[in-house]
Parts: structure tokens; C-alpha cells; sequence
């Protein structure tokens, strides 16, 4: 049983609205003693919140798109004693909560974290940042550095078509090389 929980959200990120965030409180709250909210407003906010309360707390759930989740991974991954982490989908693609199967339905998801059917997931490590399921570099990496957040705001995952089709014109090639534990 998790005592104590922290729910961490991007008020900038996708569609998340307060609305949607108070019907979230009411399902996790349901099934914990205690739950600490904050709300993010600027880039790093989420890693930092999660540095402060990581260790402090049983579960930390994290209601926003991919860039919450990789702010929030990298404050939580490589603390000692790291509590479980739950994803709500709360961004414009939510590629990472897809990846682990949970409903894009934020209510639907909030009710299967409170089922509690944890499983392990690895991670990975790349120039001192941790990342979940993709780590992107050249022209995808570039697309998302790219984009425009009034056009993803305006169109969603448009945008990050639009933004390919600018940024495609400048791509250049480039070389890399890849290590791994093996």
C-alpha cells in the first residue's frame, strides 16, 4: 500500500485542463492517505520537484506528455531509493504512456494505476540524461527542438509535421557512434 504520493503535472502540456487534473485527484486520492500536487509551469520545474519529493514519497504520478515524463525520469532515476512511478497521458502524443499500454482516457488510466499492477522497465543513459522508451537524435531531435509551441498548441500533433517539413530543408548529415553494455 503506498502512503504517501506525489502527483506531478504539466499545466502547459497538451490538453490537461483543471477539470481533467480534479478528476484525477478524485480516483488516486480514493486509494491513498496522503497526495501531494504540483503543478509545473516552466521547463525543469518537473525535474526538481521530483529531486525534492522523489525519495519522500511511495508513488510519484506524472500527468503530462513525453517531455514531463523524461523531466520527471531524470530527477527520479538515479536516486537511491526511488519510489514507483505511474504515467497518466496528458501531452499532445503521449508516445511512452502508448508504449506501456495505458488508456488514453486519463480517467480509465488513473483507474488502472490504482490497481497497482507494477512492472519493471528499463532505462537508458546517454551524455549524462536518462531517457525511457526512445532517444532521438539528427533530424527527429531536431523536429522537436524545432517546433513551434503556439502551432503544437493550435494543431496538436500536427505541428510535429509541420515542423519536419521546416526542418527537413536544413538538415545535414552527421556521424555518430554507439556504445552499449555489451
Amino acid at each position: 500500500m503506498y502512503n504517501i504520493g506525489l502527483l506531478i503535472y504539466n499545466g502547459n502540456a497538451g490538453s490537461v485542463d483543471t477539470a481533467q487534473v480534479g478528476t484525477v485527484l478524485g480516483i488516486l486520492s480514493a486509494e491513498l492517505p496522503e497526495l501531494i500536487v504540483r503543478r509545473t509551469s516552466k521547463p525543469g520545474e518537473a525535474k526538481k520537484i521530483c529531486r525534492e519529493y522523489g525519495e519522500k514519497v511511495d508513488v510519484v504520478y506524472i500527468l503530462g506528455g513525453d517531455g514531463t515524463v523524461h523531466e520527471c525520469m531524470n530527477g527520479l532515476a538515479d536516486l537511491e531509493h526511488p519510489p514507483v512511478i505511474g504515467v497518466l497521458p496528458g501531452g499532445t502524443c503521449n508516445d511512452f504512456s502508448r508504449a506501456l499500454g495505458m488508456p488514453q482516457q486519463l480517467s480509465r488510466a488513473a483507474e488502472v494505476l490504482n490497481e497497482r499492477n507494477t512492472r519493471t522497465i528499463d532505462i537508458g543513459t546517454a551524455n549524462g540524461h536518462f531517457f525511457t522508451n526512445f532517444y532521438g537524435i539528427g533530424l527527429i531531435s531536431e523536429t522537436s527542438q524545432n517546433i513551434n509551441s503556439d502551432i503544437k498548441g493550435a494543431f496538436g500533433k500536427i505541428g510535429y509535421f509541420l515542423s519536419t517539413l521546416q526542418t527537413v530543408r536544413t538538415a545535414e548529415q552527421f556521424s555518430f557512434e554507439l556504445e552499449h553494455d555489451e
